[in-house]
């Protein structure tokens, strides 16, 4: 989905508020919810480790400099 097609959720001042206080938050809900789309409207990346190649690429990275995978940017 592409940010500019977005449509604001209700959530959405709930989840900056916890983004600007943690570096990651958790995302609960049922199935089909739009879970996944308002998650990835407020990242700059993303790691979908339910695909094979990037679950096995982020092992690798995470198990060579665990540090460096957690780091926020700023």
């Amino acid at each position: 989905m592409k940010k500019d097609k977005y449509i604001p959720r209700i959530n959405d001042t709930i989840i900056k508020e916890y983004l600007d206080d943690f570096t990651a938050i958790y995302l609960r809900g049922p199935k089909w919810c739009v879970k996944t789309y308002t998650s990835e409207h407020f990242t700059n990346s993303e790691i979908k480790l339910n695909i094979k190649s990037q679950s096995e690429e982020f092992d690798r990275m995470y198990f060579a400099n665990s540090k460096l995978c957690l780091e926020t940017g700023e």
